[in-house]
């Protein structure tokens, strides 16, 4: 079976490195409100329970390449301590893709602007909000996230993947949403994001 690793803190490069990113609670919230009779292991130990109890759940996870197909079953992990230097804990049973999306950020390495796809369409500001929050990240933290921090002009580099997705609730076929406000469709800064942000 294949695994997925979710990181507990954010990454090096990104502006809140080291600060905790919940991500485990926010899944085991997803699963318990998409899983009928669900129930997390009794030897795991959350790390914080009011972010599983408040936090919008994580209703997927966005990997790099194309190598992930719908009905197939992952082991999701964490690592007990450093990265890729300590042993794997299976947080929960072994988790069903219900759908998947093909995604893509490409940068504009003159401006700070990145266009943000779904299967081929752009995404305005408010869907990318939608887009971060299903993926348990404020939409900031989740532009931070696949331009690895880095600026405007710095090295960054075009992101494609997949959003694998276990709650089927969420449909980003049908997503009706706002436009963003003075920007045009699929080209997104983080000033244009905060402000549609405010709105909502």
């Amino acid at each position: 079976m294949k695994v997925i690793t979710f990181s507990t803190r954010f990454p090096a490069k990104h502006p809140k490195a080291g600060q905790p990113t919940y991500f485990v609670e926010k899944i085991m919230a997803s699963l318990a409100d998409c899983i009928e009779g669900w129930k997390m292991y009794d030897d795991f130990v959350l790390y914080d329970w009011h972010q599983y109890y408040n936090a919008s759940p994580k209703n997927h996870t966005v990997r790099a390449g194309n190598r992930w197909k719908e009905g197939e079953l992952f082991s999701p992990r964490v690592w007990s301590g450093k990265p890729y230097a300590s042993k794997q804990i299976e947080f929960a049973p072994p988790i069903q893709i219900k759908k998947i999306w093909n995604f893509k950020m490409t940068a504009r390495l003159w401006a700070d602007e990145c266009e943000y796809s779904i299967n081929g369409q752009n995404l305005n500001a408010g869907e990318l909000i939608t887009l971060a929050r299903n993926d348990g990240l404020h939409v900031l933290d989740f532009m931070d996230w696949f331009s690895n921090g880095m600026a405007a002009d710095s090295n960054r580099k075009d992101f494609e993947g997949q959003i694998l997705c276990w709650n089927e609730s969420v449909n980003y076929s049908s997503i009706e949403l706002p436009q963003s406000n003075g920007a045009s469709q699929g080209t997104i800064n983080s000033s244009n994001a905060v402000e549609n942000k405010k709105r909502q």
